[in-house]
């Protein structure tokens, strides 16, 4: 029986049953793995973002730092020196509004999914986009190894939380394109047996 209680995951609990009736058959249980997969790997990628924000806002903090410091040494041109500051403030907020704005419609596109049933192509592409980003930033650090141009600590935290957001970005979409499909096989099996029982 339908209950009116249920808003957002009403259609997950109703209809594929999975939060309240156990379907033990082979697609209901593929069908909460990767619901729960989506989910999990959503909620990582929302959090990377997090860390990525407090992370450039201290690196942040650092660099406006510096140049203010550099105001005080004779012979520097002050308006320089803070219009310098001033760009580099921009350039790390509009980094972080974007990185976290493709993050949050990535978090909330899959939960949505996830528990509704309801598909979006916005979170796919956004999820496509920070992967490219991703394997740039992977490319780049390579790159830069290859040719001992020096490699910092930095550099290496960096490239670990970048192949980090890349293998969550990939099972994120693994996991969404696969429950898609079994959700798919699902209603058809619901169709038939509906068509069957009315005749």
């Amino acid at each position: 029986m339908r209950k009116k209680t249920y808003k957002f995951n009403d259609y997950s609990i109703n209809r594929y049953s999975s939060l309240v009736a156990a379907n033990n058959d082979s697609l209901h249980v593929d069908e909460r793995r990767y619901s729960n997969m989506l989910r999990v790997t959503a909620n990582g990628i929302l959090y990377m973002g997090i860390w990525t924000f407090i992370k450039l806002c201290m690196k942040m903090l650092d660099e406006i730092r510096g140049e203010i410091s550099e105001m005080y040494e004779p012979g520097n041109m002050v308006a320089v020196i803070i219009a310098g500051a001033v760009v580099t403030l921009l350039l790390f907020a509009l980094f972080l509004f974007v990185d976290l704005f493709f993050r949050f419609i990535v978090w909330k596109g899959a939960q949505r999914e996830a528990l509704s049933g309801k598909k979006s192509n916005a979170f796919v592409v956004c999820a496509i986009v920070l992967m490219l980003y991703g394997a740039y930033a992977i490319g780049t650090f390579f790159y830069f190894l290859f040719k001992r141009s020096g490699i910092e600590g930095d550099d290496v935290i960096k490239f670990v939380f970048d192949l980090t957001s890349f293998v969550l970005l990939w099972s994120m979409l693994s996991s969404s394109f696969k429950l898609r499909k079994i959700r798919f096989k699902i209603d058809e099996l619901n169709s038939g047996k509906r068509e069957a029982s009315e005749h």
